[in-house]
């Protein structure tokens, strides 16, 4: 006989991710027009915005040419905002927290995450109209 408890239930067994969080990635599509002189050299016609955030660590951001590879320095102004943001988890949600990004993603399904909510002055500080951004994607790891 086994001394380890036997569970009976069918219920799949969820697992906090911010247990073993690496990283949270959320990207944006900007048009190269929008970015003005801060685009990065290349020719896509759309430029990515990358946030990178984990525990305990800076946040990053990542401005970058899909196509040529070629990335584009950020502004000081941007770069001074960034700082360590507060990342947790309840009831199915990851909830980011910084003075650049404030976002809810949905980890129901972890290996495709779902950005429900963003609120950011990133856009703002690059110079660009205000409005909403469509999200690439986001990513756990």
């Amino acid at each position: 006989m086994s001394a380890q408890p036997v569970s009976t239930s069918r219920r799949p067994v969820v697992v906090d991710p911010i247990a073993g969080l690496r990283s949270v990635r959320i990207e944006w599509g900007i048009s190269r027009r929008a970015l003005g002189d801060h685009a990065p050299v290349g020719n896509a016609p759309l430029i990515t915005l990358r946030y990178e955030a984990s525990p305990a660590q800076d946040e990053r951001l990542t401005l970058f040419d899909p196509i040529s590879e070629q990335r584009a320095p950020l502004p000081e102004r941007v770069t001074r905002a960034l700082g360590v943001p507060n990342l947790r988890s309840s009831g199915g949600r990851l909830h980011v927290q910084s003075p650049v990004l404030y976002a809810f993603l949905s980890t129901e399904h972890p290996s495709a995450p779902e950005l429900l909510y963003a609120r950011t002055p990133i856009f703002e500080m690059l110079g660009i109209a205000g409005g909403r951004y469509q999200p690439l994607g986001a990513s756990i790891e």
